[in-house]
């Protein structure tokens, strides 16, 4: 049980999104303002972060196939090059 504990939770329930039901947002404690204007920072930044996903992780998994099979075939070339020569 935790005794002391006073914080504002908003809870966004419709957050239009196909892969999260529901959104929890824990308000600072030193913010002072409307309940109205909670709800709307909230939905603000749910609609500011919808479709948006890490393309720094995309760019780097795109890339790697290709220069997985790029490595491969160089060293199969190579191990054939080399047993020609030897």
């Amino acid at each position: 049980m935790i005794r002391g504990l006073n914080k504002q939770v908003i809870v966004v329930r419709d957050t239009g999104s196909d892969y999260f039901e529901e959104a929890i947002f824990i308000v600072d404690p030193s913010v002072r303002a409307a309940d109205a204007d909670l709800a709307a920072e909230a939905h603000r930044l749910i609609a500011a972060s919808a479709g948006k996903t890490p393309k720094k992780h995309r760019k780097r998994v795109k890339w790697l196939i290709p220069a997985a099979l790029l490595g491969g075939a160089l060293l199969l070339s190579l191990g054939y090059l080399l047993a020609q020569i030897l």
